[in-house]
């Protein structure tokens, strides 16, 4: 290998240095870079090179990721991430027999990258059901992007995601559900999961993996389940129409309410990933708690159900290519005004999409939850 040979020449040190954001600014760059960074680890001294050069150049990769600047690059051509993930996975499996540095490194680029976007949405405001317009500069795309990634990253190496348990990631996958900016019942608008819900799978783990998620997912169920119960004894528990009892509430009491059942749902669709593809009876076992606080809850979820309106059930799917603030906006709208083909052409280009139409109340942001909770099951 001739690595060394091009560290010492400063070949690499110049070609690495040169990696910023703004050098990186196309799909070429972003799917060449991560196949150089996993040859040069094939070597021991190329590693160490990696792990020490000030361009941190794997960080790069994960900062990139989720930055609003590369949101519209990475949402109109995602098989850059699946290259870029692809690659990175590339650097883990051929390291230097023994070595557990650059592995680490890694899971603390992704980590950081999620106290990240943390900070990022704390500046954006509460998502509102009665305010479609997106204002978290398409934060649900770039965490879609960015889960992908973690999950191709985490989701078949078991070294790598042991190391991601003990530094205890899944407690930031549980924020980042719960963040306040995102759509309510965001894990599974398109009829199946986010991205972001698929990290609860992590199956490479074996079953301490799987109980540790039902453990993180039993903390979220909890820090919801006394809301949801409390609201629907209090307010929906009569034999009439719940839309009408939630329409005569304040919103801010209605917001709140279903702010509370999307974290239910999330758990919802977390407890399906543990059991996707199998759980050992152990496992099966420690949802014995889950079970019985959601069997609380369950009449709720039919009631919204039943009630729903009938004309949300023919709501189009996620359109090829579009945005989630699309599929919201398709979600959580009563009716729709389609826009010019010309404005809609010009509104991916730049991923501004506008909401348009009558905005939902809060009532019918219900009705639109109950829809996707009713296809859940």
């Amino acid at each position: 290998s001739r690595v060394p040979q091009m560290i010492e020449t400063g070949v690499l040190p110049g070609i690495i240095g040169a990696l910023t954001k703004e050098t990186m600014m196309s799909a070429e760059c972003l799917s060449f870079v991560p196949g150089v960074l996993g040859s040069i680890s094939l070597h021991a001294a190329g590693e160490d090179f990696i792990l020490k050069s000030p361009a941190r150049p794997i960080e790069l990769l994960t900062n990139i990721l989720i930055d609003p600047a590369f949101a519209s690059l990475l949402h109109s051509q995602p098989e850059v991430t699946q290259i870029m993930s692809t690659h990175v996975d590339k650097i883990l499996r051929n390291r230097p027999s023994g070595s557990t540095k650059l592995t680490e490194h890694v899971v603390d680029c992704i980590l950081e990258a999620m106290r990240t976007v943390q900070k990022q949405a704390a500046a954006y405001p509460a998502w509102n059901p009665v305010d479609l317009q997106d204002k978290t500069e398409f934060l649900a795309d770039r965490l879609a992007t960015f889960s992908r990634f973690c999950w191709s990253v985490l989701g078949t190496n078991e070294q790598t995601l042991k190391m991601f348990l003990e530094k205890q990631g899944l407690s930031l996958i549980r924020s980042l559900h719960e963040l306040p900016c995102l759509p309510y019942h965001l894990s599974s608008l398109e009829g199946q999961q986010h991205p972001l819900g698929s990290l609860f799978n992590l199956q490479a783990a074996g079953p301490e993996g799987s109980a540790a998620v039902v453990g993180v997912l039993k903390e979220m169920l909890i820090s919801h389940h006394g809301s949801v119960v409390s609201f629907a004894k209090q307010h929906l528990g009569g034999a009439g129409n719940p839309y009408d009892a939630l329409s005569a509430l304040p919103a801010t009491a209605v917001c709140k309410f279903l702010q509370a059942l999307s974290g239910v749902t999330a758990v919802l669709e977390g407890l399906l990933a543990v059991t996707r593809e199998g759980a050992t009876l152990q496992v099966l076992e420690a949802m014995q708690d889950h079970m019985a606080m959601l069997s609380d809850i369950a009449p709720t979820l039919l009631t919204l159900s039943t009630w729903q309106s009938k004309d949300k059930n023919a709501r189009s799917a996620q359109p090829p290519g579009g945005t989630y603030a699309e599929l919201v906006e398709s979600v959580f709208t009563e009716k729709q005004e389609k826009a010019g083909d010309s404005k809609k052409a010009a509104d991916k280009d730049t991923m501004e999409v506008d909401a348009e139409g009558s905005a939902a109340s809060p009532a019918a942001a219900a009705s639109a939850m109950a829809v996707d909770a009713e296809g859940d099951g």
